[in-house]
C-alpha cells in the first residue's frame, strides 16, 4: 500500500512517484495541482484551491488548511 499523500494548502510543490493511473485519477480528483517532471514517473503536486480527503486506488489524499490553530482563526475572524 503506498504511502499516504498529505499536503498543506499554502506549502511549496513536492517531489513525488506516481503510476500514470494514479496521475490520471488525481487529475480528474482536482483536490491537488499535479504537474509531470521531465523524469517518468516523478511528478511535482501541491495543494489546489480546496482542502479535504481522497482516495485514488490505495492511495489516501489528505489536503489541510493552512491555518490550523484555532485561536489564530479566530483572530484573523476579529478583523472581519
Amino acid at each position: 500500500m503506498p504511502a499516504p499523500l498529505t499536503l498543506t494548502k499554502g506549502q511549496p510543490a513536492e517531489l513525488v512517484a506516481l503510476t500514470a493511473a494514479e496521475y490520471e485519477a488525481l487529475r480528474q480528483l482536482a483536490l491537488i495541482d499535479v504537474i509531470p517532471t521531465r523524469e517518468a514517473g516523478w511528478y511535482e503536486v501541491a495543494a489546489g484551491c480546496k482542502i479535504g480527503t481522497g482516495t485514488v486506488g490505495d492511495r489516501q489524499v489528505v489536503v489541510r488548511p493552512k491555518i490550523t490553530d484555532l485561536n489564530r482563526l479566530i483572530f484573523l475572524l476579529g478583523y472581519c
